[in-house]
């Protein structure tokens, strides 16, 4: 895997990280252009800033080793490239890491809390914070005079996990700190969630029950108003389209009429709940994977805070090529989880046509 010239060129690394962040770079451009092409609500910008955050981390990774690989020697040996990726890296992963829990938080405060007055000026001032802290957190290895390291396998720079400096120590806790209990956090965020749909669910199933047990009953019940009201947040056109609709009709009394509207809260609530589950599920999947990932990395990082020694290149190296799946792997979970965001990557890459505009 070394090349006989220069042992710290490892061209089989290099070629395997690139094809896996330039991958990587195609889906996340892919969903960036999908999330803008739908109706952008509130939450969706977070979406947006973690999206961002992979791609630029996953096109300087791509950047960085298709450079190596074509030079046969590591482009970040050069000291002024080893601290721009570092600074690069550094930053990108920590907004990615901040906008994972900005999202749970956003999505926690709306399902658990009911508080639907999420705007976009709120969000906006949460991301720019987001990615204020993320810059200067990625600046703080400089206090004392140092800077990024040259990691084992070359691939990278990093903060000096084997420095017994103070401030290179605290800076190293804070990191590992941010990769692990922020999502642990959302997890359990996300399981609070979970556990609010059961509850949602519950209350839906009663309704329906008494819906359909008195045909004269009006379909515009204040508790399926209020349900519509939070699937706004939810990102299902189709729930709030056949709420306002159900919500405008004037009511009925005869048994045909309360038998269709009977159907019709039953295609709502249906659509509500899988609404609901498919937020709980991206969050939690989201989380799992990045910790699943991620955790050789930081394991790692905690043995050469303890021993002092840098660990083998290859042992650097396999766990920096499993924590850059991870800029694949969000994409691929916000395509699979989110009906209208597959939707518009359908249509972007031509496999499904857009609907017709009404004339």
């Amino acid at each position: 895997m070394s090349s006989e010239a220069d042992p710290d060129y490892h061209g089989t690394l290099f070629l395997v990280i690139m094809l896996i962040s330039a991958a990587a770079v195609i889906a996340n451009t892919v969903v960036l252009a999908a999330i803008m092409r739908t109706r952008r609500t509130p939450d969706y910008f977070f979406n947006l800033s973690l999206v961002v955050a992979d791609t630029i981390f996953a096109l300087l990774v791509t950047i960085v080793s298709a450079v190596s690989f074509s030079n046969g020697v590591p482009a970040v040996r050069s000291p002024a490239s080893c601290q721009i990726v570092g600074i690069t890296l550094q930053a990108t992963a920590s907004a990615a890491v901040i906008s994972i829990a900005l999202m749970s938080f956003n999505q926690w405060n709306v399902i658990c809390r009911e508080r639907l007055n999420v705007t976009r000026e709120r969000v906006g001032i949460y991301l720019l914070l987001c990615w204020i802290i993320s810059i200067v957190s990625s600046l703080m290895v400089y206090i004392d005079g140092s800077g990024y390291v040259i990691e084992p396998a070359n691939l990278h720079c990093h903060f000096d996990y084997t420095s017994r400096n103070p401030v290179q120590v605290a800076i190293n806790i804070y990191g590992d700190l941010l990769l692990i209990v922020v999502p642990v956090v959302v997890i359990w965020a996300y399981v609070s969630v979970w556990s609010k749909i059961k509850v949602v669910d519950e209350s839906i199933r009663n309704v329906m029950h008494t819906h359909t047990a008195s045909i004269e009953m009006s379909p515009t019940s204040g508790s399926k108003g209020s349900l519509s009201a939070s699937a706004d947040h939810r990102h299902d056109d189709a729930v709030l389209k056949s709420s306002n609709n159900s919500a405008d009709a004037p009511g009925k009394t005869s048994n045909r009429s309360s038998s269709g509207a009977a159907g019709s809260s039953a295609r709502i609530a249906g659509q509500f709940d899988e609404a609901l589950r498919n937020v709980a599920f991206r969050g939690i999947a989201i989380s799992s994977v990045f910790i699943a990932l991620w955790i050789g990395v930081v394991a790692l990082s905690f043995v050469q805070m303890f021993t002092g020694k840098k660990v083998s290149w290859q042992v650097d190296g396999i766990s920096t090529i499993i924590a850059a799946i991870n800029t694949l792997a969000n994409p691929i979970i916000f395509v699979s989880v989110d009906r209208r965001l597959r939707r518009s990557v359908r249509e972007l890459v031509g496999l499904d046509k857009p609907p017709a505009l009404a004339v």
